[in-house]
């Protein structure tokens, strides 16, 4: 008593065949890649069993149509990709939306469980008439609500629109330091999480992030225990699968849009305050500009390039980091001009797509007297932001189709180049990894933090020799105190955690109080160096 009659359906496609009932339970945790097609479920069934297809008998493909509802041997399961409904009259097992299934290498069950978690759209029925009964029901319904593409809202121009609006509403008029608009750029940061949004179907940005968080960092914590126990990399979902392309927001996903948001403000601040800054600095009498530089932008130069200097120009220019200092231009002709604009432009061309809503602005717009400026050493987005400064410096104010594009190409560079505040990963590919469950696996020597520990030597040299596998975290330790940027879903469950906090704090300070007469003040210890 351990096959079952198996009923596979999606949209358009009918499989039947006999199982055995493991193979039943395996299909059931295999949802939890949220396949829409059968040929994705297949997909998906092998994270749990090595299989090249679903080992079964008696296989039939047919267009969808009525299901073969005789039972055999154990009993008859039904998946149904297209209503998501999960019928079973089975006495080999009773799946639900979170269990365990051991792992299948291929030739036999090693024993070793998996746990899955399934979305909660998922609805099961204990008896196939009751599955027969919804099914309709359940398709039409779901027909309603289609597959929401986010991302092309949270990272799209949608967001910077946001960002460009609110940061021209900032006074810049006064001479203010980059840390007394920090409450501003967190506000700004605040409202475009927790506003809700008609292209959002009604949601938040922040009720997207959370919506599948848990369901996302629990398959990623069964991926690693599976990967760490057989030393072999789990299979990933397909770029192209449903469960990929329409996927949650994990942890990781999370912080790393947090860093991407609050970049993109302050990259929208500072290039505010540095056109202010200069404007406020060429009606000075400091000024040092001749009055020639000041001038429309058709006056300037369109092919820039260091060999267009004259011999012996005397230009001044304004240095953006320090503000307005007089500064002479070496005017010699570099022989590897060519080889530093092109390494220039490798370095700073976009390997993550733009909004293809948005015009890039010109870059070509830039002032001879300025161009070592914008070719000093530093990163990609500082080089970005320095010639957005020389393009808009002549004109009274920045075109908001100016701004999106600025910040488009800076969230671009972002995305794609490695970040040193996230230890060199690169935050597209730390997204893209979580997108298709592949935990985030560290190479053998990135886990030694410090070459005097042994602990860590030993790690490294395990990891290098095959032995074991680690795996990077990343999570909101640094963001702000408040329930708009912690890891609590809901405002319940952050207020009853602060409420957790401040027992504990009370706790800690009486214990505290009352052990410290058993113990030497540290004032009366003899230090012995």
């Amino acid at each position: 008593m351990s096959e079952i009659k198996l009923n596979l359906l999606d949209s358009h496609t009918l499989l039947t065949a006999t199982v055995h009932g493991s193979v039943g339970d395996a299909l059931v945790a295999a949802l939890s890649a949220e396949p829409e097609t059968i040929d994705e479920l297949e997909t998906a069934l092998k994270r749990f069993q090595k299989c090249g297809s679903i080992p079964a008998s008696s296989l039939h493909r047919q267009p969808r149509g009525p299901i073969d509802d005789r039972p055999w041997d154990a009993g008859i399961m039904v998946i149904d990709l297209a209503a998501r409904i999960v019928a079973n009259e089975s006495a080999y097992s009773a799946p639900s939306h979170s269990g365990r299934v051991d792992y299948h290498n291929g030739k036999h069950s090693t024993g070793f469980p998996l746990s899955y978690v399934l979305s909660d759209d998922w609805v099961f029925a204990r008896s196939i008439e009751n599955y027969q009964v919804r099914c309709d029901h359940r398709i039409k319904q779901r027909a309603t609500i289609p597959s929401l593409d986010s991302r092309s809202i949270l990272y799209g121009k949608a967001l910077l629109e946001f960002i460009v609006e609110n940061v021209q509403l900032l006074d810049t008029t006064t001479k203010r330091r980059r840390k007394q608009h920090r409450e501003a750029v967190i506000d700004i940061h605040r409202r475009w999480l927790m506003t809700l949004r008609d292209d959002l179907n009604g949601q938040s940005v922040r009720e997207i992030l959370f919506a599948k968080r848990e369901l996302i960092d629990f398959d990623l914590e069964s991926r690693m225990l599976q990967w760490s126990f057989f030393l072999e990399e789990p299979l990933s979902l397909s770029r192209e699968s449903h469960g990929f392309r329409f996927a949650g927001y994990g942890t990781h996903e999370w912080v790393m849009y947090y860093k991407l948001v609050r970049f993109l403000i302050w990259e929208a601040v500072e290039l505010r305050l540095e056109l202010a800054k200069h404007g406020r600095h060429l009606l000075s009498e400091s000024c040092c500009r001749p009055s020639s530089v000041i001038g429309p932008l058709n006056q300037c130069p369109t092919n820039f390039s260091l060999s267009s200097l004259p011999e012996g120009d005397s230009s001044q220019y304004v240095d953006t980091e320090r503000g307005a200092t007089s500064s002479k231009v070496d005017s010699t002709p570099d022989p590897n001009h060519s080889q530093v604009e092109a390494t220039l432009s490798d370095r700073t061309r976009p390997r993550v797509p733009t909004d293809p809503e948005v015009e890039p602005y010109n870059q070509n717009s830039l002032e001879v007297e300025d161009a070592k400026d914008w070719l000093r050493p530093q990163d990609p987005c500082r080089i970005i932001r320095d010639k957005a400064i020389l393009a808009f410096k002549n004109k009274s104010e920045p075109t908001r189709a100016e701004l999106i594009a600025y910040l488009a190409e800076q969230r671009s560079h972002w995305l794609s180049t490695p970040n040193r505040d996230l230890d060199d990963y690169i935050p597209a590919e730390v997204i893209d990894n979580e997108r298709r469950r592949r935990p985030e696996a560290m190479t053998g020597r990135s886990m030694v933090v410090d070459e005097d520990c042994y602990c860590c030597k030993m790690m490294g040299d395990e990891s290098e020799a095959g032995l074991g596998i680690y795996f990077c975290h990343f999570d909101g330790c640094n963001m702000e105190d408040e329930f708009a940027f912690s890891a609590c879903a809901t405002l319940e469950e952050w207020k009853a955690e602060q409420r957790r906090y401040e027992e504990w704090s009370r706790k800690s300070d009486r214990e505290r109080k009352e052990a410290s007469p058993a113990f030497m003040d540290l004032d009366d210890c003899e230090i012995p160096f």
